[in-house]
């Protein structure tokens, strides 16, 4: 193997090194991007869950409200005001929660979608190209044993025709 094949060698498997540490900074900044994007809407979902549990126990509260109304008209008249502006509010809170859900939608198929599409695809590439540095460096072993094999032969032999010669192997 020549000194350009070997500098050419140990190119690619530099390249190969440097790829495969890009990718791991990639993988961890779309980590990092991902969880960005998501922690607002988790704590999104989390507020939700703590309203519809508000609103449960409102409701319960509204239903003993009821029986209680229906001994006095006059309150009863009070509390349907109450209850009228309180579905109200629920239903643009809905109209938000719907609002939110669909730009939830809009960001994954806009960005986290074609992301991981593209994510994918480059890890295939890389694979590829992983698969093509592998095969190249067991034959780089292989030649590199034989090598050795071969030099160690040669050793040999030139120890022996010294001696045969009477020459010394020190110099």
């Amino acid at each position: 193997m020549t000194n350009e094949e070997l500098l050419v060698a140990m190119t690619r498997v530099m390249s190969d090194m440097l790829d495969e540490k890009l990718d791991k900074k990639l993988d961890e900044k779309l980590d990092q991007k991902l969880d960005e994007k998501l922690n607002p809407i988790k704590a999104d979902i989390s507020g939700l869950k703590q309203d519809v549990s508000g609103l449960k126990q409102d409701v319960s509260g509204l239903k003993q409200d009821v029986s209680n109304l229906k001994s006095d008209m006059a309150e009863q008249k009070a509390e349907t005001q109450s209850l009228a502006s309180s579905i109200t509010g629920i239903k643009t809170e809905t109209q938000g929660l719907k609002e939110r859900m669909t730009n939830v939608e809009l960001l994954l198929e806009t960005y986290v979608v074609p992301s991981l599409k593209d994510l994918c695809k480059v890890v295939n590439t890389e694979y590829r190209r992983y698969e093509i540095s592998i095969e190249s460096h067991e034959q780089m072993k292989t030649d590199t044993d034989v090598l050795k094999s071969v030099v160690s032969d040669h050793s040999e032999r030139i120890i022996r025709l010294e001696k045969m010669n009477g020459l010394s192997s020190a110099g």
